[in-house]
């Protein structure tokens, strides 16, 4: 086994872990994570093309960039497509194929999450960090959420300990019988 498949065995696992214990808490399932990194990166494009109009990121962007963050804005909605897919079969057992299609990459799973974390320490050598992250950091961070949520297998639908504190929260107290003293 290759240092990059362990790596994705790792990832894999600690993904895995926070997705069940999501699902188990609040009923969101890893395609609503993967569907954030979606988000993460389509923000990260939408910021990029509006920065060629009205500069507020710390870097210019380049016609260039421009025409690559409307393609890469495709493929952002191509995604969002593949997780609601995914979502709609959630206790089938079964992945939909638009899905299917990332699980074969464990290489580029391991080079977003590492490009992730270098690209947020790039971030902090400029002063407002958020702009510079948005520019630098948000895509990486999102494609390593999607690619590497994508893939684990959501657990069967139940109730959620959010849902059944909700479904406790309104009930009425039960009325005991009380005997009578003599």
């Amino acid at each position: 086994m290759s240092i990059i498949e362990t790596l994705d065995n790792k990832i894999h696992e600690a993904c895995t872990r926070f997705s069940h214990k999501l699902q188990q808490f609040c009923g969101l399932t890893n395609y609503f994570v993967a569907r954030v990194g979606v988000g993460f990166t389509a923000i990260c494009v939408i910021a990029d093309v509006i920065n060629y109009y009205y500069r507020f990121l710390p870097e210019p962007t380049q016609l260039f960039s421009v025409v690559i963050s409307l393609l890469i804005l495709l493929s952002c909605v191509h995604r969002s497509i593949a997780c609601q897919h995914g979502e709609d079969k959630v206790g089938e057992n079964v992945k939909p194929a638009s899905v299917m299609y990332y699980t074969e990459r464990p290489f580029w799973r391991v080079i977003w999450v590492g490009l992730s974390i270098l690209d947020t320490g790039l971030a902090f050598r400029h002063s407002p960090f958020v702009l510079s992250w948005l520019q630098l950091g948000a895509f990486s961070f999102g494609c390593a959420l999607f690619y590497n949520f994508i893939i684990v297998n959501p657990l069967p639908p139940g109730k959620n300990k959010v849902k059944e504190w909700l479904s406790n929260f309104g009930r009425q107290p039960q009325l005991v019988p009380v005997r009578a003293s003599k």
